[in-house]
């Protein structure tokens, strides 16, 4: 569900727009892990889940609340890496890719062998799987905590239910 770079997913919340901002503000205010200032219907999050080491590959939610009627609103949400960061990744493949093929050109044509035709295969798999498999751990705690705050379950879009 979650091992890609960016997730879709919708909440239909029991209560209005405006009360629905104001418990957002307040968990961001009582938890360390949510990052951003929800002060309009449009709001950007960061989560972090403290761990102790470095993490790029936060996830970023930005979350536009929808009212439906004076007593329900829908949360729409969508899950990412952030743009800077995933476009570093994409360069950063892409330069590991050309390294990797410019040292099987050599092999093939010139009978050498170069030590990043072993690391090249290894370099990519760990640039893909790592940020994947980072990313979509903390996106499900994000989404969890959002679900927790608000005491519904999320609607993760898919293929068959995007218009």
């Amino acid at each position: 569900m979650y091992l890609k770079f960016r997730d879709k997913f919708s909440m239909k919340i029991h209560a209005s727009a405006e009360d629905t901002l104001f418990r957002l503000q307040e968990a961001v205010k009582q938890n360390p892990e949510l990052k951003g200032s929800p002060e309009l219907f449009y709001i950007r999050l960061e989560y972090d889940s403290g761990a102790f080491y470095r993490n790029s590959f936060k996830p970023v939610m930005d979350l536009r609340i929808l009212p439906v009627s004076q007593t329900e609103c829908r949360i729409l949400g969508d899950i990412h890496i952030h743009e800077i960061i995933f476009r570093f990744m994409i360069l950063w493949l892409v330069f590991v890719l050309i390294g990797w093929l410019f040292s099987l050109f050599l092999l093939i044509f010139h009978k050498t062998v170069s030590e990043f035709l072993f690391l090249g295969i290894p370099m990519l798999l760990i640039g893909i799987f790592a940020p994947i498999g980072i990313f979509s751990v903390d996106a499900y705690r994000a989404v969890h905590l959002l679900e927790t705050i608000f005491d519904v379950s999320a609607v993760h879009e898919t293929k068959s239910n995007q218009h």
